[in-house]
């Protein structure tokens, strides 16, 4: 497994090289190439960890004994860590910088996630979650602030390769937690073996990551005068709070029920259940590789509109079917449709003023939290009431509700010079 971890975190440096710029643009400074390269590596490491763990799921499940209503109360415990962890992070990062924050929580996500994997019951679950989602939030949005830095230095769409390299780490995860369902390995061993290595190579890493822009030059920066001060709601922030809401509910659904519905609803076999997050993850993965070219060709708002309209008739569609095959594809048409929306949205808000773009991130980030939150506590019951089946029709309707809403995204501000950012 050690050999599997360190090859994926290769792979993932040296993707920097996977998006060469067009030969009538100048190449990026060799600085801020390699930081795109470590910020790739970054982003695939929590999608690695994350896919891990939701194709054990069905087993810790079975492992503690848990019926959907429990379970939904588990999956509850990583976005009440999460937004705990969201009231410091922005700050953190807009006071330290984004590199400072997000060393120590790469290693942290990695390392938290071996602990749910001996979980015997719900409240060894709860206390381990809780953890686990914290260190999720901390690198989600200092890895997320990092590459909105990266990208202006770029002065050219990116956002969606790195976010691209989260969804090659969920299919990496979700392919090695299938093997080893497969092979009757218990969910701990699992976990170790790839948090581990996880945890060195983020370390190893860390060097290429890109310092704080600059700021102005005053006597005191934490005088009143000249405060850091954190980012305030604003009626365009909650709106692009709400879209990153509906798309995280949508990917926490994936994440948490897909295996689930295959197993239990469909009856699928221990090793292609799994197979419903990893084709969501690796539609997502390869509308986010083309995404960059696509944006900059019809504009952001163009690709939030038509790609939450696919998600919601994909999904809706296979769904309908009851049949793994036709879940698997549904499942995957969601991913492809939400590809290029969250990327849209961090790079919307991060970009409104750079010198805030931690708080104003993280502002985003905790109301989007929200639907990871959501997600859990709403299909558990609505399952027992009804069906599994039914309740899986909810993301198709949030999707409908993003494209409604997609001119949220519409650029504000433009980019200041490279030397500033770099």
């Amino acid at each position: 497994m050690l050999c599997t971890s360190v090859t994926a975190a290769v792979l993932a440096v040296r993707a920097g090289d996977m998006f060469e710029e067009p030969s009538f643009m100048p190449s990026a400074p060799v600085r801020v190439r390699r930081a795109r390269a470590a910020v790739c590596c970054y982003f695939m490491l929590p999608g690695i960890t994350v896919a891990t763990w939701t194709a054990r799921l069905p087993a810790i499940k079975a492992q503690a004994d848990l019926s959907n209503s429990t379970l939904s109360l588990g999956l509850l415990s990583v976005g009440v860590g999460a937004l705990v962890s969201m009231r410091f992070v922005g700050r953190a990062i807009d006071r330290y910088g984004s590199a400072a924050v997000m060393r120590p929580a790469a290693a942290l996500v990695a390392l938290t996630l071996i602990g749910p994997g001996f979980a015997t019951n719900i409240g060894e679950l709860v206390l381990m979650l809780l953890t686990f989602g914290a260190s999720n939030a901390m690198i989600d949005i200092s890895m997320n602030a990092q590459a909105v830095q990266v990208e202006r230095a770029y002065r050219r769409p990116i956002m969606a390769s790195f976010h691209a390299m989260y969804s090659l780490g969920g299919v990496a995860g979700a392919v090695y937690g299938s093997m080893l369902a497969y092979a009757g390995v218990s969910p701990g061993a699992t976990f170790a073996a790839i948090g581990i290595p996880m945890a060195i190579a983020s370390v190893v890493i860390s060097r290429w990551l890109l310092p704080p822009a600059p700021r102005p030059a005053v006597s005191d920066i934490r005088g009143p005068e000249h405060a850091v001060t954190a980012a305030r709601w604003t009626g365009p922030l909650l709106v692009l709070g709400i879209l990153g809401l509906c798309c995280m509910l949508d990917g926490s659904i994936a994440d948490d029920w897909g295996s689930v519905y295959l197993r239990d609803s469909l009856h699928a076999q221990a090793g292609i259940a799994p197979f419903a997050f990893g084709a969501f993850c690796a539609a997502t993965a390869a509308g986010r590789l083309c995404g960059d070219r696509i944006v900059a060709t019809i504009g952001p708002v163009a690709i939030v509109r038509w790609g939450a309209g696919l998600a919601a008739a994909g999904l809706a569609v296979g769904l309908s079917i009851a049949s793994p095959v036709a879940a698997i594809a549904g499942f995957g048409a969601l991913g492809a449709g939400l590809s290029c929306i969250i990327p849209q949205i961090f790079t919307t808000a991060g970009n409104w003023d750079p010198q805030r773009s931690g708080s104003l991130v993280a502002r985003v980030t905790s109301l989007s939290y929200v639907g990871g939150l959501a997600g859990p506590v709403i299909i558990g019951p609505i399952a027992d009431a009804t069906s599994l089946r039914a309740a899986l029709y909810l993301p198709a309707a949030l999707a409908a509700v993003v494209a409604m809403l997609a001119t949220a995204v519409r650029p504000r501000a433009t980019h200041p010079s490279v030397d500033e950012l770099v």
